[in-house]
């Protein structure tokens, strides 16, 4: 998605008060990667640099499960790595999400498939995104 040069990309008080923000977070979190890596995407043209780090983090993260999904085990280490990278400057809560649980989760998951374990019987918790609504 091409943003439009006469708008001014959204701070990260804005990106939270974006409805798409939440819809990306609950399709993330009910496992429709896709979805959810479209919906962060279109986010991601509209934001300003330093949100533009989380969302990339978001959108591998997804993309890296779906990868899983269709046992594109190469493909998820890839992007899955990529995504803990972009998040590692985020090891705290920004915007009420938990960024460390998410770090972990998906760090255990990656440190999984390395090791050649059979992800469909997994106790692991897949990728998760945690808001604080309090």
């Amino acid at each position: 998605m091409v943003r439009s040069s006469t708008r001014r990309p959204l701070s990260c008080s804005e990106l939270y008060r974006d409805p798409r923000f939440f819809h990306g977070i609950a399709l993330f979190n009910k496992g429709d990667w896709y979805s959810s890596h479209d919906v962060f995407e279109s986010l991601w043209g509209d934001t300003s640099d330093s949100e533009k780090l989380l969302l990339q983090g978001f959108l591998q993260i997804a993309v890296g499960n779906f990868h899983i999904e269709r046992n594109n085990l190469n493909g998820a280490i890839i992007t899955l790595s990529s995504g803990l990278m972009n998040l590692e400057s985020f090891r705290f809560n920004v915007l009420g999400i938990d960024i460390n649980y998410l770090c972990i989760i998906t760090a255990n998951y990656l440190d999984a498939i390395q090791k050649g374990q059979d992800l469909r019987n997994s106790e692991l918790k897949r990728s998760f995104i945690q808001i604080d609504t309090g």
